[in-house]
């Protein structure tokens, strides 16, 4: 593999994984607050788990294939940013949900 394409790849990736990460944070608050929805997702994937799984496997593989096709990425500092770009959206999601569970656990 050139170093264009591992570029590619990483940056890829990484924003694929980032996005990914932000697309679970919200789909389990969104579950937590919409009843509907967690019993959708529990109903079509055998349990809400289960299909947050499936859903973000699918996410990640889709927005991997189209970022890295559509991906201009030549040189370390594309991936160096997908990476921090990941980093920080890991970061902020765990904050958020970390958040919204010990909110959860105690309001109610």
């Amino acid at each position: 593999m050139n170093d264009t394409k591992a570029f590619r790849l990483i940056t890829s990736t990484a924003i694929s994984a980032a996005i990914t990460a932000l697309f679970i944070v919200g789909i389990t608050i969104g579950a937590e607050i919409i009843p509907s929805l967690k019993s959708w997702i529990a109903t079509t994937f055998y349990h809400h788990w289960v299909g947050k799984g499936i859903l973000s496997v699918i996410l990640f593989v889709v927005v991997a294939v189209i970022t890295f096709v559509f991906s201009n990425a030549t040189d370390d500092r594309s991936a160096h940013r997908a990476l921090m770009a990941l980093f920080w959206a890991v970061l902020f999601g765990t904050i958020v949900l970390g958040a919204f569970f010990f909110y959860e656990s105690f309001a109610h």
